[in-house]
């Protein structure tokens, strides 16, 4: 926990030096670019969201309490074994 602390600090401080010391940029934005970013953060959560998957499916399933099996069961069972 101590590590992705001080990762996240790294990232807000290296984002908050790069705000401050920000210059100002004489150029062009194309209208298109902010579409390339939409579809890169929208493949980023997707990739997420794949790696992620069965986290992501656990908090949306109840866990199921299995009960153990008996002989009664087994034996009542069509099945010959």
């Amino acid at each position: 926990m101590r590590k992705l602390f001080q990762f996240v600090f790294a990232i807000v401080t290296g984002v908050g030096f790069m705000l401050m010391t920000e210059r100002q940029a004489h150029a062009y934005a194309d209208p298109g670019s902010s579409l390339l970013i939409l579809q890169t953060v929208g493949s980023v959560v997707t990739a997420a969201g794949l790696y992620f998957r069965r986290r992501i499916a656990s908090l949306f399933r109840r866990n199921k309490v299995q009960e153990p099996e008996t002989a009664a069961t087994e034996s009542a069972s069509p099945v010959a074994k």
